[in-house]
Protein backbone atom coordinates (compact mmCIF):
# COMPACT_ATOMS: atom_id res chain seq x y z
CA UNK A 1 0.00 0.00 0.00
CA UNK A 2 1.14 3.97 -0.76
CA UNK A 3 1.35 6.26 2.01
CA UNK A 4 0.11 9.79 1.23
CA UNK A 5 -0.51 13.24 3.15
CA UNK A 6 -2.87 15.89 2.91
CA UNK A 7 -2.75 19.52 4.64
CA UNK A 8 -4.63 22.69 3.95
CA UNK A 9 -6.04 25.71 5.80
CA UNK A 10 -9.68 25.80 6.75
CA UNK A 11 -11.71 28.75 6.69
CA UNK A 12 -11.53 31.05 9.84
CA UNK A 13 -13.60 29.57 12.28
CA UNK A 14 -16.55 31.23 14.27
CA UNK A 15 -19.38 30.74 16.22
CA UNK A 16 -21.60 29.70 13.56
CA UNK A 17 -19.24 27.44 12.08
CA UNK A 18 -20.36 24.10 13.45
CA UNK A 19 -20.16 21.86 11.09
CA UNK A 20 -18.00 23.17 8.55
CA UNK A 21 -15.16 21.52 7.39
CA UNK A 22 -11.75 21.23 8.54
CA UNK A 23 -10.31 18.44 6.34
CA UNK A 24 -11.84 15.67 4.29
CA UNK A 25 -10.50 12.10 2.91
CA UNK A 26 -12.57 11.11 0.19
CA UNK A 27 -12.85 8.66 -2.66
CA UNK A 28 -11.29 9.47 -5.99
CA UNK A 29 -11.96 8.97 -9.61
CA UNK A 30 -10.20 5.21 -8.94
CA UNK A 31 -12.46 3.56 -6.09
CA UNK A 32 -10.49 1.79 -3.56
CA UNK A 33 -10.34 0.86 0.26
CA UNK A 34 -8.48 4.00 2.13
CA UNK A 35 -7.05 3.80 5.87
CA UNK A 36 -7.38 6.94 7.04
CA UNK A 37 -3.75 6.43 10.24
CA UNK A 38 -3.32 9.79 11.53
CA UNK A 39 -5.04 12.98 11.14
CA UNK A 40 -3.56 17.15 13.22
CA UNK A 41 -5.90 19.92 13.77
CA UNK A 42 -3.81 22.75 14.53
CA UNK A 43 -3.45 26.35 14.59
CA UNK A 44 -2.44 28.64 11.42
CA UNK A 45 -1.76 32.62 11.94
CA UNK A 46 -2.51 34.35 14.88
CA UNK A 47 -3.12 31.33 17.28
CA UNK A 48 -5.41 32.47 19.91
CA UNK A 49 -6.28 31.07 23.58
CA UNK A 50 -9.60 29.56 22.29
CA UNK A 51 -11.33 26.35 22.80
CA UNK A 52 -12.95 23.79 20.23
CA UNK A 53 -14.81 20.36 20.04
CA UNK A 54 -13.66 18.40 16.71
CA UNK A 55 -15.24 15.70 15.19
CA UNK A 56 -14.17 12.85 12.70
CA UNK A 57 -17.64 11.38 10.77
CA UNK A 58 -18.02 9.72 7.71
CA UNK A 59 -20.43 10.74 4.96
CA UNK A 60 -21.47 9.12 1.65
CA UNK A 61 -22.14 12.61 0.20
CA UNK A 62 -18.98 15.31 -0.20
CA UNK A 63 -20.70 18.26 0.63
CA UNK A 64 -19.30 21.56 -0.27
CA UNK A 65 -15.38 22.31 -0.03
CA UNK A 66 -13.54 25.22 -1.37
CA UNK A 67 -9.83 23.96 -1.73
CA UNK A 68 -8.73 20.78 -3.53
CA UNK A 69 -5.19 19.34 -1.79
CA UNK A 70 -3.13 17.07 -3.73
CA UNK A 71 -1.75 14.75 -1.30
CA UNK A 72 2.18 14.14 -1.46
CA UNK A 73 3.56 10.27 -1.58
CA UNK A 74 4.75 9.65 2.24
CA UNK A 75 6.80 6.63 0.85
CA UNK A 76 8.21 6.98 -2.84
CA UNK A 77 5.96 4.17 -4.04
CA UNK A 78 3.24 5.95 -5.75
CA UNK A 79 3.59 9.38 -6.90
CA UNK A 80 0.50 9.83 -7.26
CA UNK A 81 -2.77 9.42 -5.43
CA UNK A 82 -4.98 7.13 -7.72
CA UNK A 83 -7.80 6.67 -5.18
CA UNK A 84 -8.18 9.26 -3.00
CA UNK A 85 -9.30 13.04 -3.04
CA UNK A 86 -8.42 15.87 -0.34
CA UNK A 87 -10.09 18.69 0.69
CA UNK A 88 -9.96 21.57 2.94
CA UNK A 89 -12.00 24.45 4.05
CA UNK A 90 -15.39 24.05 3.65
CA UNK A 91 -18.93 25.51 4.62
CA UNK A 92 -20.59 22.23 4.13
CA UNK A 93 -18.98 19.60 5.27
CA UNK A 94 -21.17 17.17 4.16
CA UNK A 95 -24.12 15.15 6.14
CA UNK A 96 -22.53 12.31 9.11
CA UNK A 97 -23.97 9.13 8.26
CA UNK A 98 -26.20 7.97 11.09
CA UNK A 99 -24.27 6.42 14.10
CA UNK A 100 -21.03 6.99 12.15
CA UNK A 101 -18.83 10.00 14.32
CA UNK A 102 -15.58 7.93 14.83
CA UNK A 103 -13.93 10.38 16.94
CA UNK A 104 -14.38 13.50 19.50
CA UNK A 105 -11.77 15.45 20.81
CA UNK A 106 -11.69 18.94 22.70
CA UNK A 107 -8.63 20.56 22.80
CA UNK A 108 -7.65 24.60 23.46
CA UNK A 109 -6.64 26.07 19.45
CA UNK A 110 -2.97 26.91 20.49
CA UNK A 111 -2.21 23.33 21.49
CA UNK A 112 -3.93 21.74 18.41
CA UNK A 113 -4.48 17.50 18.27
CA UNK A 114 -3.19 15.03 17.25
CA UNK A 115 -4.39 11.68 16.90
CA UNK A 116 -2.31 8.59 15.31
CA UNK A 117 -3.99 4.98 14.83
CA UNK A 118 -2.51 2.01 16.77
CA UNK A 119 -1.49 -0.45 14.32
CA UNK A 120 -4.90 -2.15 13.21
CA UNK A 121 -6.60 0.68 14.45
CA UNK A 122 -6.99 2.75 11.74
CA UNK A 123 -10.37 4.26 10.28
CA UNK A 124 -11.42 3.08 6.83
CA UNK A 125 -13.35 5.07 3.94
CA UNK A 126 -15.50 2.28 1.99
CA UNK A 127 -14.70 1.48 -1.56
CA UNK A 128 -17.55 3.23 -2.83
CA UNK A 129 -17.77 6.73 -5.26
CA UNK A 130 -18.21 9.56 -2.86
CA UNK A 131 -17.93 7.87 0.42
CA UNK A 132 -15.54 10.12 2.52
CA UNK A 133 -14.31 10.57 6.08
CA UNK A 134 -13.80 14.51 7.48
CA UNK A 135 -12.81 16.52 10.20
CA UNK A 136 -15.19 19.04 11.03
CA UNK A 137 -16.08 21.72 13.93
CA UNK A 138 -19.10 20.81 16.64
CA UNK A 139 -17.91 23.69 19.20
CA UNK A 140 -15.87 27.19 17.99
CA UNK A 141 -14.67 29.57 20.85
CA UNK A 142 -12.68 31.68 18.82
CA UNK A 143 -12.46 33.04 15.24
CA UNK A 144 -8.73 31.87 14.01
CA UNK A 145 -8.13 30.07 10.88
CA UNK A 146 -6.96 26.02 11.25
CA UNK A 147 -5.03 23.23 9.49
CA UNK A 148 -5.73 19.95 9.07
CA UNK A 149 -4.15 17.25 7.65
CA UNK A 150 -4.75 13.73 7.11
CA UNK A 151 -1.86 10.40 6.35
CA UNK A 152 -3.81 7.33 4.86
CA UNK A 153 -2.61 4.21 2.85
CA UNK A 154 -4.32 2.98 -0.53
Amino acid sequence: MAKFTGAGAAAAANSTAANAGIIQLAQGATVKPLKLYEWEFSPAANAEDSNYLLSLSRATTKGTWTTTVTPAALDGQSAVASGASCFCASTVAGTPVSNSILLEAGCNQRAGYRWVAVPGGEFMVAPTTLFNIFLSYLFVQGTAVNNGSMSWDE
